[in-house]
């Protein structure tokens, strides 16, 4: 069953897990074979798109109004900004350039932390920092994923041609 609203569409959640079904996955549920995967992307792309339209939440209770007064423009011109960032870092992760994105976003997002922990609000500062601290996780896996294949590649070119490959 599926509904959809304005946030979003909602699927119901698979039956739970009975003894019968577990002998057959070998003792995994459904939910354990098809676990809900976390896209990073949607979710930046999502909040960008967010801080234009306000459907979800008025994002300027968020904002120091100590910086907003220091801003040259507005607090709501100063949100589509950030929402355009916000949807160019997105993109970028997705990109050929994700090692890049994926240290702005981190950048982007512990400036955020920053900006929430001035205002007071705690809790969404800690998960901010969390997910800064993944998004440098992702650039760094990015980085360790580019340079272990330039070997292999290398040896392969090698074999190919029947000699010495310079880089």
């Amino acid at each position: 069953m599926i509904r959809s609203g304005v946030v979003g569409v909602i699927r119901q959640q698979p039956p739970r897990p009975t003894s019968s079904n577990r002998a057959k996955t070998g003792g995994l549920s459904k939910r354990g074979q098809h676990s809900q995967s976390i896209d990073p992307d949607r979710d930046t792309n999502a909040a960008g798109l967010d801080k234009i339209t306000n459907l979800l939440v008025d994002w300027r209770q968020y904002l120091n109004p100590y910086a907003t007064e220091l801003l040259p423009l507005s607090a709501t011109s100063f949100l589509y900004v950030v929402g355009a960032i916000e949807i160019v870092a997105g993109v970028l992760v997705l990109s050929r350039f994700t090692r890049v994105g994926a240290f702005i976003v981190s950048a982007w997002l512990t400036a955020i932390a920053v900006n929430l922990v001035t205002v007071g609000y705690y809790d969404i500062a800690v998960r901010d920092v969390a997910l800064a601290v993944g998004a440098v996780a992702l650039a760094r896996l990015t980085e360790g994923h580019a340079h272990a294949g330039v070997p292999a590649r290398r040896e392969r070119r090698r074999q190919r041609i029947g000699g010495p490959v310079h880089a």
